[in-house]
């Protein structure tokens, strides 16, 4: 990171930065632009979590019509109809 360590930028940064962000509101701009290009906004991950919600609905919706269709198939009978049949000479 060049001259300076690490932990000495990051102890600067929690020190400098609010001064920085106080005496200079303009910086603000600057350093959540910065921060948007790395970071997604409140609004895209709460779209994020709504997108993956829908999505597991959907998925235990889909497995439980799989799963009574599994179900109903399995009580069907003997065999007939279930491809048993395909198989014998």
């Amino acid at each position: 990171m060049g001259n300076i360590e690490v932990a000495a930028f990051r102890k600067l940064l929690q020190v400098e930065l609010p001064r920085l962000l106080r005496e200079h509101p303009e910086s603000r701009h600057e350093i959540w632009g910065l921060m948007l290009e790395s970071f997604p906004s409140r609004q895209e991950f709460t779209t994020l979590q709504q997108e993956l919600h829908d999505f597991r609905e959907d998925t235990t919706r889909r497995f439980e019509s799989l799963e009574a269709q599994a179900t109903s198939f399995g009580e069907s009978g003997s065999g007939e109809g279930r491809g048993e049949r395909c198989f014998k000479p």
